[in-house]
């Protein structure tokens, strides 16, 4: 995802072309990145193969307002929201 960011880059710089996968989130629109990020979640629990995930969001610093700080939260928790459906789905199927 992104990788515009202070740890992003250098996260990516590191990695470099071992990445097979980058979402690009509209961070601008909380309802669309809401959204996204469930589906992501899903997305990624439906996959049978490895993966890691390296979150790099981030804005809060010391004086940050409180609503945007609970945005944040509001998208980590939907994105492991998804994680979390797309893995109990899968678990329903196995079990039948």
């Amino acid at each position: 995802m992104g990788g515009g960011g202070l740890l992003g880059r250098h996260i990516l710089g590191v990695l470099g072309n071992r990445l097979d996968r980058r979402v690009r989130i509209s961070w601008d629109d909380h309802g669309g990145a809401c959204e996204q990020l469930y589906a992501l979640g899903r997305d990624l629990a439906a996959q049978r193969t490895r993966w890691n995930l390296y979150w790099c969001a981030g804005l809060a610093v010391f004086h940050t307002p409180a609503e945007l700080v609970e945005r944040e939260r509001i998208h980590i928790s939907l994105f492991l929201a998804g994680i979390h459906d797309g893995l109990e789905r899968f678990a329903r199927a196995c079990v039948r």
